[in-house]
């Protein structure tokens, strides 16, 4: 099954493509670990196979699993964590109002990670000197990758909830074009003005849970239950909003200077209404639920699916379908 797609590449090892296959909207996410893709690509969805995931395998056979990987907290002061956030911390919908801020309150420093229609800059808010991730997407590119219903989910989502163990968003804007600059320029066939939208979020300093994994090649069960239950705990919180994620991969999961794992890409995400399922074909090949593929309809189980699916990864090293 093929389908001549529009890819976008929001960085050397993750693409993401949109197309319609028969009479459904397909929209995807996967991995290029070897090289970036054209903006126009053929994608087979039923022959998939990451190259890092592979590789992983093969170093799965000489690895040395007597590796130490230490914890952040200990075992009895992850459950006292756990239980705590539990009962005390994970708050059922929530109105967060963001702040209203400007371009020019920020300082723009490094590059953090670059795409097809945009960036992640690492940036100081000049009022209080504190450091974020500023996720700058270009706005015509978003509308011509289709990605602006995934787009708007996010920033409606990310708007509305906080959570620890997810990468809050703390405020967004977009350039101001004024209509009759805009006008003139239509009239005088300039090129236009590029428009951005800029999504300030939290910035974690520990890098992709990903790259653990690849260096790793596995965990150890402690380290897996340890994780584990740091996911289970966000897919609490968002389900009991009405929110299904759709897109649990390594690549989405950061580590924070705590050592505590961070959810982050929301664009899959979703928030349900009763009879509270969905229909849309979405997710990363190697970790959608069959009830996604059979395209009747589903619902928060599909996150489970993938849950599972990682965590088959985390503790042999490589993909239950490789």
């Amino acid at each position: 099954m093929k389908t001549n797609i529009r890819g976008v590449q929001p960085s050397a090892r993750v693409f993401h493509g949109a197309g319609l296959l028969k009479n459904h909207m397909v929209v995807v996410a996967g991995r290029n670990n070897d090289k970036r893709l054209n903006d126009t690509f053929f994608l087979d969805l039923a022959d998939i196979t990451p190259g890092g995931l592979k590789r992983r395998m093969s170093l799965k056979e000489t690895a040395d699993l007597q590796n130490d990987l230490p914890l952040p907290k200990e075992s009895s002061q992850l459950r006292t964590f756990v239980d705590h956030f539990c009962f005390h911390i994970l708050v059922i919908y929530q109105d967060f109002t963001t702040k209203k801020v400007s371009l020019s309150q920020f300082e723009l420093r490094a590059t953090l990670g670059t795409g097809s229609f945009g960036r992640v800059r690492l940036v100081k808010y000049k009022p209080s000197n504190e450091h974020f991730a500023m996720k700058i997407l270009r706005k015509s590119k978003v509308v011509e990758m289709k990605q602006v219903n995934h787009i708007k989910w996010e920033k409606k989502i990310l708007s509305s909830i906080r959570h620890p163990f997810i990468v809050n968003l703390e405020a967004s804007f977009q350039d101001k074009l004024v209509i009759f600059y805009f006008i003139i320029l239509f009239y005088l066939k300039k090129k236009k003005k590029k428009i951005f939208i800029y999504l300030i979020l939290e910035l974690v300093s520990g890098g992709e849970f990903f790259t653990l994994l690849k260096n790793q090649v596995c965990l150890k069960m402690q380290h897996c239950v340890f994780y584990a239950s740091q996911i289970v705990l966000v897919f609490q919180f968002l389900h009991r909003n009405k929110i299904v994620y759709r897109d649990l991969k390594p690549e989405n999961l950061l580590i924070g200077s705590d050592g505590y794992l961070r959810v982050t890409d929301f664009g899959f995400a979703k928030r349900l209404e009763k009879p509270y399922r969905t229909w849309t074909l979405c997710g990363t090949p190697e970790y959608i639920a069959p009830e996604i593929l059979l395209n009747r309809g589903h619902s928060f189980s599909v996150d489970w699916w993938a849950l599972g699916i990682l965590l088959f990864e985390m503790f042999t090293g490589y993909g239950i379908f490789n």
